[in-house]
Parts: structure tokens; sequence; C-alpha cells
């Protein structure tokens, strides 16, 4: 058995980490040639168990493989590759979908902002151009058939008030052969009516693992954010009562993630059950979350927090949160400067 072998054997077992980027820092600590080496036979196994995170504190957003340890979920190894996104999503198949300004493996600073889907081994499927604006939100189906993009076209962040934004949510795309559509042209319904004023503004897609023409998305008119459930094949959305921003679906498909609105200037982390309706408020935690939540399992929330001391550089870390406590739980460090995580496969 050669060294790089014998290295990966060990990091596989837990054992020993593989030399790249270590998890906790994000620095380099081996050659390039001998990461892409890494890179490439965690891309060939295809019992391997990874993630792909994006480096905040890097121009084009740099995407770096995560290597996981198979039972506990946490980070082992942290490798960098080649690709550039500004949000990543991964099916549930292996395609992958990288939300940027630039071309994934640009050579040019040229801004081309485009969808790409990715094949499970990182090459490219094919790209949708994207409107021009500030990238915030990607998601695409379970099963890749359906993307779902959201940028901002006017304005930096939905922080500004109602009026002061615009977003362009665009679905379809993906592995199916429809062309991807602005949904606040589709027809938005609440309790059998038309829905929004000129204000209306729609972002923050997620498709049912179970059924990929459904998925929920929020709706936003007149300073307040409602949770609407769409349908891709009738080009329709359902507005309900729920306040809820960015939703996003547990793996199984029961219950959903989002943050909501606890004070003017804070969001809280939320969940859903779908079957009872019944709504757990994380209030109590001390971060505002201005993220599309993920699901690490089943029963873990994972997303960004990003730290801003008065003096220094502010960090986006992910943390995770354990639903199986029934007392109030705590966010946990899982992975230090680091966003827009998403888990390549079956959880």
């Amino acid at each position: 058995m050669n060294d790089f072998s014998r290295c990966l054997a060990l990091s596989m077992l837990g054992l020993l980490p593989l030399p790249g980027v270590s998890a906790a820092q994000g620095h380099l600590s081996a050659t390039q040639s001998f990461q892409e080496d890494q890179v490439r036979a965690v891309l060939a196994d295809a019992n391997a168990r990874y993630a792909l995170v994006t480096r905040p504190g890097n121009a084009n957003h740099g995407v770096d493989l995560v290597q996981l340890d198979p039972v506990t979920r946490r980070p082992l190894t942290r490798l960098p590759t080649a690709l550039s996104c500004d949000r990543l999503h991964a099916s549930t198949e292996g395609q992958v979908l990288c939300f940027s300004r630039f071309p994934p493996t640009a050579t040019t600073k040229r801004p081309a902002p485009a969808s790409h889907v990715l094949s499970r081994s990182l090459k490219l499927v094919k790209s949708n151009p994207s409107n021009d604006g500030t990238i915030s939100r990607a998601r695409i189906s379970s099963d890749g058939r359906y993307t779902a993009t959201t940028a901002f076209v006017k304005g930096h962040s939905y922080l500004a008030g109602p009026g002061q934004f615009s977003t362009a949510t665009l679905v379809g795309g993906g592995t199916s052969k429809r062309a991807e559509e602005n949904i606040q042209q589709w027809q938005i319904v609440r309790k059998g009516a038309r829905f929004g004023g000129l204000d209306i503004n729609l972002w923050g897609v997620t498709f049912d693992p179970k059924d990929s023409n459904r998925f929920f998305v929020t709706v936003h008119t007149a300073g307040v954010a409602y949770l609407g459930q769409g349908d891709v094949s009738t080009r329709r959305i359902e507005v309900s009562e729920l306040n809820a921003e960015c939703p996003s679906f547990s793996p199984d498909g029961t219950r959903l993630a989002f943050k909501k609105k606890v004070s003017a200037l804070r969001w809280a982390p939320a969940v859903l059950d779908l079957a009872t309706r019944k709504e757990r408020v994380f209030d109590a935690l001390p971060d505002s979350v201005d993220d599309q939540i993920e699901w690490l399992d089943d029963s873990t929330l994972i997303y960004e927090v990003t730290q801003t001391p008065l003096l220094g550089k502010s960090q986006t870390d992910l943390v995770t949160l354990d639903l199986r406590s029934s007392a109030s739980p705590r966010q946990n460090v899982w992975l230090r400067d680091a966003r827009s995580p998403t888990f390549v496969g079956k959880r």
C-alpha cells in the first residue's frame, strides 16, 4: 500500500486526517497536486460521504470538499477544489447546482451570472444564464429535475425594508427540458383570490424530496413574509397564513426548517411539522440567522452564523442544531469559515 492509499484508509476510519485544509482553520498543508489527487479519489468513491462548502473569504467563492465521518457526520478533512460558486446545493442523485457570478472554473474576472448543473464528479453538464444581481439562494430537487435560484436584482438585502428591494426567483432547468421561469409571474393566490401587490417578491425555494413538482417558497408583500406552496406543473402558488422565510424540506419530507422573524432585525431558526402544523421556534439562541437552513440529517439543522466583532474582520461559520433535545438545544460549531453547505447523495 502506498503512502496516499494508507493515509486515505486511515482517514476514512477516523484515525488520521488527510493532509489538505484544516477543518477548523482552513489552512493549506499539502501540495496542490496531492490535494487534487485526494479530491478525485473521494469523487470516484460512490460510497464516500462528503459535503461541499464555499469559502467566504475567497474573492471567487472557492469551493471545498469536506470528507465526513460516516457515523457522526463531523468533518474529517477539508480539501480545496478548482470550483468557484456563490451558492451550492446537491441532489440525492448526486447532481450539484452551482449558482455563480462567474463561470464555475473561471479564468476571467468578467461576471456572467448563471446557474450551472454539475455531475457528481463536478463536471459541467449544463448552464442557464441568470439575472445580473446579488446572488442569494439556490436549490436543486432531490431527483435533479428542477433547479431554483434567487438573486436580488436591485439593492443588496431584504433588510432594506418593503418596497426597497427586488428579487428574481427562477424555477426550471435541472435535468428537465423545461426552461427557467420567473415564478413571480405565476398565479399567486390566497384563499382563492389573487394575492400580492406591486411590491411582491419571492425567494428561497425548497423542493419536496418525494415530489419535485411541489415546493415551498417565501412570498413577501407589504412588509410581511408568508409561506407559499407551489406546483411546477400548474404554475400556481397558494399562500398560507404562516410567517416563514427561506423554507427547507427535511430529507424525509415531513418537516420544514425556516427562519422566523422574532424582532426588527433578528431571525431565529424554526421547524414546522407539516402533518400537525405544529411550529417550534428556537428564539433563545443568541445569533440571528440570515440563511436558507440546510439539514445535516433528519434530526439536525445546519446553517450559517456570522460573527462581526468591533475590531477585526467578520467571520461566517457553520453551526448545527440537534432537534432531538427536549430542552433548549445549543448551537455547535460544525466548520469554521464556511458557507452554503450541501451534502452529496443520500443522507
